[in-house]
């Protein structure tokens, strides 16, 4: 009496399982829909609108091949025939088949047209996604806290705004198509179960049951998916120190061990997109057959078991076969959403570490007639080690001000906090009577010139260095080029930047390759 009992409660735990896995997937996918609605407003209604336009369309259009067949016949014998004629009746019209074929006509130009919106649409949905979220995530990472940087890896960030971004903008219009191909099923059901209700369920069970028997393979396909983000961060990374540090690697000789580190992260993803687009290969491969297949023993069983018409089931193994393709292709599409789906998992993570770290900001400016800045009793440490204790300083304004020390004293430290990069552990820092912790960081680092220990070049040309791209921001471009002018000048830059062959338009290469270690400072 117990054995059964201890089996049933491990059938219900099963179930439950299943059904808590089930609803998770749904919860993600019904997530990422919302999102979708978020990024782009009321152009989601107006896909969803027009997606089933196309659906309807298309249905009605098959249907009228019922009367079209039926061209004659009297009584109709269905209730799509019946329809038709009953409409054509109510505008004083005859059904006849000239008739019937213009409506036909005119249904697929409509449905055509419907198509083409849908297309429209989802190109649209797709490129602002990629814009709004792209420019959302470089927004949260110019925001987060020097501290959460200097904790993270460039080649993380980098793969956030170029591979993960794309592979979850591929995961959610995996969604959109999923949206079409529910609204074709749901219509192509209901007109099919006004011609045969028993055939539709079958047809609808079959593929069900076919996509059920497909779930381990989605599962597969998540698990390297996850995998595949993970190794693309990796692969950034080292990517990213090789191009950094391309001089000193091929100085010492050290690219064929650099390139067999490499190698390794480059075969992993191999493996992992090789197998993930096997099992997309196989579900693609195999819709068609599968239908066919189905199809043909259907329509064995109507007309050699059944005794029934060919021409009759004609229309509905129309439907089946549209029916059945769209229900399989709903698999391979969430097979694929599921492929893409660390991508938006990594975005989604990504996105909520980067709003956890957001650096804190005031909202008081700099006054312009603000007097020295003021450290007082403060300290700093690098996660348990100290590197300055109790500093007091005084940097008068209109002054001089030089800080010497020995290498690891704290001075690269002093002007992290002199630019509000770190905040101290204790004390203050004060510009005026402000407070750092009361300032917009902004404003305050507007006001900042800082000449690093190595120079910040851009790929980009002398005068966009200078002026960083002020140009393309709305200014006047003769006015910027003049200031250009003139900080070169005060620099000792304008004799080398007239020498170059572009003069302040000369591109001066990855870093400032191009230019010699003191032409970089003076930029």
């Amino acid at each position: 009496a117990e054995v059964p009992s201890a089996q049933m409660a491990k059938t219900h735990r099963l179930i439950a399982m299943v059904a808590g896995k089930t609803l998770h997937r749904i919860r993600d996918a019904a997530g990422s829909i919302g999102r979708t609605y978020d990024f782009i407003g009321a152009r989601f209604f107006l896909l969803v609108g027009v997606i089933f336009a196309g659906s309807v369309f298309e249905s009605v259009g098959i249907g009228a091949f019922l009367p079209i067949l039926k061209v004659g016949e009297e009584p109709a014998g269905d209730r799509i025939t019946a329809a038709f004629r009953s409409v054509f009746t109510l505008l004083g019209l005859e059904a006849t088949l000239a008739s019937l074929l213009l409506l036909l006509v005119a249904i697929f130009v409509a449905k055509g047209v419907a198509a083409m919106f849908q297309e429209v649409i989802i190109l649209r949905v797709h490129t602002a996604l990629t814009y709004n979220i792209r420019m959302m995530m470089v927004r949260k990472i110019g925001g987060v806290s020097y501290s959460f940087y200097t904790e993270t890896t460039t080649g993380y960030l980098n793969n956030i705004v170029t591979v993960e971004i794309e592979r979850m903008i591929a995961a959610v219009m995996r969604l959109v198509r999923m949206i079409v191909n529910v609204s074709y099923v749901l219509v192509y059901v209901v007109v099919s179960s006004m011609i045969n209700f028993p055939v539709t369920m079958f047809m609808v069970g079959t593929g069900v049951a076919l996509i059920f028997f497909a779930r381990p393979l989605v599962s597969i396909s998540r698990k390297y998916s996850l995998g595949i983000s993970k190794a693309n961060s990796t692969f950034q990374d080292s990517v990213i120190q090789y191009v950094q540090n391309f001089v000193y690697i091929k100085a010492t000789g050290a690219f064929p061990r650099f390139l067999s580190h490499l190698e390794r992260n480059v075969e992993s993803l191999r493996r992992m997109n090789f197998r993930v687009r096997l099992i997309g290969g196989l579900m693609t491969a195999t819709v068609e057959p599968l239908a066919v297949i189905v199809l043909a023993g259907l329509l064995f069983y109507q007309v050699e078991v059944q005794g029934k018409a060919a021409a009759d089931f004609l229309v509905l193994s129309l439907f089946f076969y549209r029916t059945f393709t769209k229900l399989l292709e709903l698999q391979i599409l969430w097979q694929r959403f599921n492929e893409n789906l660390g991508g938006l998992r990594t975005i989604q993570e990504a996105s909520r570490r980067l709003d956890d770290n957001q650096e804190h900001n005031g909202e008081r400016w700099v006054n312009r007639d603000s007097t020295d800045i003021a450290i007082e009793n403060v300290s700093f440490a690098y996660g348990q080690e100290p590197v300055l204790e109790d500093i007091n300083m005084v940097i008068a304004r209109n002054k001089t001000t030089a800080i010497v020390g020995e290498s690891g004293a704290g001075k690269t430290t002093v002007f992290g906090l002199l630019t509000g990069l770190l905040v101290p552990r204790t004390g203050r820092i004060s510009i005026g009577s402000i407070e750092y912790a009361d300032l917009d960081k902004t404003d305050l680092r507007r006001r900042i010139g800082y000449v690093t220990q190595d120079p910040v070049i851009f790929h980009a040309s002398v005068a966009e260095n200078i002026s960083m791209w002020s140009v393309e921001g709305g200014g006047d471009e003769d006015e910027v080029m003049r200031r250009v002018e003139w900080a070169a000048d005060m620099a000792h830059c304008t004799e080398f930047v007239e020498r170059m062959p572009d003069g302040f338009e000369t591109v001066v290469g990855e870093r400032g390759v191009k230019l010699s270690g003191g032409q970089r400072q003076r930029i």
